[in-house]
């Protein structure tokens, strides 16, 4: 059920238009004046506004102004005198959907909205199957976010080789997509984590094999590299590269050539490489665990990705993409923030970064009830109830065990987040061994 803040000063008018709306299926809000209205913003996040120009305390293009930046994605219609089309029109050049003269009719306001709301839907839908595609922007207007993104832009075109650093979980294969996409190469994209294979099928997928190179070899198979000239090969957590692999990934760069194993002949090729590390690489060329060398090479242009925590407002732009994206993939209804959840969720510190804030988007619009999120339906580390009671008070009929279960899993959980989904780096996160590490995982299901 869809929300609409109806601001006009005229009261008749203002409740006929919310009854009929009503009428249609549609949740109305009313506000008589420029203040009220704002006031009703800090509360609401309407899914459109019916906005009248001419109110008591000032014009409604201020208004429809100050929506275009913090609400960016709400669609406004325009309420204007007879006569008065030149301000519609200014209107509608500052981002209004369209105008009705008053007196309108009702019926055909109502379909203009029912219209909206479909576009939206679709675009909903089309940015959840382009985001699947790989072919998102990124999303933020925080200071922060705008100086990234600057580089990111003058460094797209060229050809220099790229090494993006942060926090795992900040958005570093959506930046390496869009430098890919920006950089008017016509290859393809190739995606690669290095922590996810052991040393002898990492360097078979980097480098390819003949046939015969080693058992199981049974025929000749391109390498990653191959696969990506002409594009761009984005290697992620490449400070996780064994010695060996590093000397060839060196050669690669250097020489603009790869060996295939079981091979002698070199093959040229025309890629560009973008990196990324969660990890301090240049600590780890102290500790003898980086070659320099190849530090130097990758480290041409490096970019770090600011956490979602000093992103600031971009925490609940984000919230409202994740929420449509996951209406849109799931067909449910679309979902908003109340006031305070978005309080909650502006003052959680988020170790998960954005990849936490998205798993918790889509958990919250298949789990949510109604159209609003409550922060009772947040997690408890997030703000939601009995998220500042310590110790937690059990349930009735819960024993102590199965309250530690419970929250040795939601550690687990955490702690996975917040590695990236590496179950060793999360085991370190812990504190724990690997062969823990895996028993816990296999004993609550999240291997």
């Amino acid at each position: 059920m869809p929300t609409i803040l109806v601001v006009d000063d005229e009261a008749n008018l203002r409740r006929a238009v919310c009854r009929g709306l009503e009428e249609r299926g549609h949740r109305t809000l009313q506000a008589g004046t420029l203040g009220e209205a704002r006031r009703r913003l800090l509360t609401e996040s309407p899914d459109a506004v019916l906005l009248d120009l001419k109110l008591p305390d000032g014009n409604g293009l201020k208004l429809l102004d100050e929506l275009r930046k913090s609400h960016p994605e709400t669609p406004v219609v325009i309420l204007t005198a007879y006569g008065d089309v030149d301000s519609a029109v200014r209107a509608l050049k500052a981002g209004a959907e369209d105008f009705f003269e008053k007196p309108f009719d009702l019926e055909a306001v109502g379909l203009i909205l029912e219209r909206i709301f479909e576009r939206k839907r679709l675009r909903d839908e089309v940015a959840s199957l382009r985001e699947r595609l790989g072919e998102v922007e990124p999303l933020g207007d925080s200071p922060a976010w705008r100086t990234m993104l600057e580089t990111v832009r003058r460094v797209s075109p060229t050809s220099a080789t790229v090494l993006l650093t942060g926090e795992s979980g900040t958005g570093k294969e959506v930046i390496a997509r869009t430098i890919h996409r920006y950089s008017g190469r016509e290859g393809e994209f190739i995606a690669i984590h290095a922590a996810a294979l052991p040393a002898e099928l990492l360097e078979s997928e980097l480098f390819g094999h003949s046939r015969g190179a080693f058992t199981g070899a049974v025929k000749d198979k391109p390498g990653l590299f191959e696969q990506a000239d002409g594009g761009t090969l984005f290697l992620d957590e490449i400070g996780e590269l064994p010695p060996a692999t590093q000397v060839k990934l060196l050669r690669v760069l250097q020489e603009g050539e790869t060996v295939r194993l079981g091979e002698t002949r070199a093959r040229r090729l025309d890629l560009r490489l973008v990196a990324a590390t969660n990890s301090d690489l240049h600590a780890a060329v102290t500790r003898g665990d980086f070659r320099p060398d190849l530090y130097y090479r990758l480290a041409v242009v490096t970019i770090e990705l600011p956490p979602l925590r000093e992103r600031g407002e971009d925490v609940l732009l984000l919230g409202r993409h994740f929420l449509n994206r996951a209406a849109a993939a799931h067909r449910l209804p679309s979902r908003r923030f109340s006031h305070e959840t978005r309080r909650a969720l502006l003052n959680h510190t988020w170790p998960g970064n954005v990849r936490e804030l998205a798993n918790l988007c889509e958990r919250l619009v298949i789990l949510t009830q109604g159209e609003e999120i409550s922060p009772e339906e947040l997690p408890a580390e997030i703000g939601g109830a009995g998220g500042t009671d310590w110790p937690p008070q059990l349930p009735e009929g819960m024993g102590l065990d199965e309250a530690v279960e419970r929250l040795e899993r939601r550690m687990l959980e955490h702690a996975l987040i917040e590695a990236g989904g590496v179950a060793q780096r999360a085991a370190e996160i812990l504190g724990i061994g690997r062969g823990a590490m895996q028993y816990k995982l296999k004993r609550y299901g999240l291997g």
